[in-house]
């Protein structure tokens, strides 16, 4: 099918100018103040599209006119692995648990419709569900009471359903089977057999994806071949959402939550239905309207190389790092007991040596980062007593992108990069991945 609408491409930090179009109301990440999605000026010519730090599409004119903003490298021409940088980012991490401002998804709009490989969201919805399911499946399914119906030979047991027995035996010469509803306990649940039908959506999905895609593909394989059989004993039938109504929260089983909702958002994706998962990966297929933040999303995939590299040492929660003053990134004390704050800035800004940086670009940062480290809620986080925050001055970091960076962070380049101006301050520039296909 052949969407009758104009659709604008174009990649990250890149702009395109529109002739002849009327006005353009500017898109809000989730409706939030100065969060805009692409930047618009108007210019002799028509208006001009600038994109920023957001991926995904929209609707400039509803039903008449999209944009579709594409990931790539920043400051260069070629495309980034937005695939491979999301698996490392999601599914290789515990990093699920932060991706509540990752992404926006406008499911009450119109679709827009788009190929595979313009489709940005699906494989966004499938890792972050596929690590949500390991986990869940690491801890166990939960098992509860659920009512069957079940025909039972020469016995009957819980209420005996009379008018599907007459009709079912009775009427066919089976005078001792008894049709009776009754509970059991297991895994059988409609919570798990929601997670069961979204678990064979994103399988049905990955085989349809190409074998160029495969390190994306062989990790989310490998996460699904992790996690099929724990639900050898769930059934495979389709299950109404809202027979969930009455799901509980317990403490024991919190995973189920977050499972559930993403589990949800998947097989919406889908239209909820198993089989449309498999032709979505080969032509091009409706999308709902939708926007990834990639200054979180390279938050996230530094959160994983720092994870590996001072495991269980990082804290990054805003509840665990933010203070008084503001919410820094992350904190660390390393293997040395060095006091660190360290920011993730998705900025070109910070390439070229400590002392030949054009410090206009980046002293805002510079400040923010500073006050953060003048601030006692987070000289607390950062383990000082009440004593030492009086003269405390930890070190500063600033993780950004660079293609001759760092591929991964270890315990010995924190400090190799000093920002000369700057009493203890450093920078790091890490290695994102590229992709194989050329640029547009």
């Amino acid at each position: 099918m052949s969407p009758d609408y104009s659709l604008t491409f174009l990649r990250e930090h890149g702009s395109v100018t529109i002739e002849g179009l009327s006005p353009i109301k500017p898109i809000l990440f989730k409706g939030e103040p100065q969060r805009f999605c692409f930047g618009i000026s108007s210019n002799s010519v028509g208006h001009v599209i600038e994109a920023g730090y957001f991926i995904g599409c929209d609707w400039l004119e509803s039903g008449q006119r999209a944009v579709h903003i594409a990931p790539k490298l920043l400051g260069q021409d070629q495309p980034l692995d937005y695939m491979k940088m999301l698996t490392e980012s999601l599914l290789a991490n515990e990093t699920a648990d932060y991706t509540h401002d990752l992404y926006e998804i406008k499911f009450d709009e119109k679709p827009v419709w788009l190929t595979r490989q313009e489709d940005l969201l699906t494989p966004l919805l499938i890792v972050e569900f596929l690590q949500r399911l390991k986990k869940l499946v690491r801890k166990g399914l939960r098992y509860s009471y659920y009512a069957v119906e079940r025909n039972l030979f020469a016995r009957s047991k819980g209420k005996i359903l009379v008018g599907a027995t007459v009709a079912r035996n009775h009427m066919k010469n089976k005078q001792i089977n008894t049709w009776c509803r009754y509970e059991e306990f297991g895994p059988d649940s409609p919570e798990n057999r929601l997670l069961k039908q979204a678990l064979q959506a994103a399988k049905r999905y990955l085989l349809r994806v190409p074998t160029h895609e495969s390190t994306w593909r062989d990790s989310a394989g490998a996460v699904i071949q992790f996690c099929t059989p724990a639900f050898t004993g769930v059934a495979d039938k389709s299950i109404e959402i809202a027979s969930l109504a009455g799901f509980g929260h317990n403490p024991f089983f919190q995973e189920y939550g977050p499972a559930l909702r993403l589990a949800q958002l998947l097989l919406k994706r889908f239209g909820y239905s198993v089989t449309e998962a498999s032709a979505l990966a080969s032509h091009r297929e409706p999308v709902p309207p939708f926007w990834i933040d990639m200054s979180k999303l390279f938050e996230l995939y530094v959160l994983g190389k720092l994870q590996r590299a001072y495991p269980g040492k990082i804290k990054y929660e805003k509840r665990q790092a933010g203070g008084n003053y503001g919410l820094p990134d992350y904190l660390l004390v390393d293997n040395q007991g060095q006091h660190w704050i360290i920011d993730a800035k998705y900025r070109p800004h910070y390439q070229g040596a400590g002392a030949t940086l054009v410090l206009s670009h980046i002293i805002d940062n510079i400040r923010q980062i500073s006050g953060y480290a003048r601030d006692k809620g987070v000289l607390q986080k950062l383990g000082y007593s009440t004593q030492e925050i009086e003269q405390a001055l930890p070190n500063c970091l600033v993780i950004y992108p660079e293609q001759k960076g760092l591929v991964q962070i270890n315990g010995a380049n924190l400090m190799v990069d000093p920002i000369t101006a700057f009493n203890k301050f450093f920078k790091m520039g890490v290695c994102l991945p590229e992709s194989s296909q050329s640029a547009d």
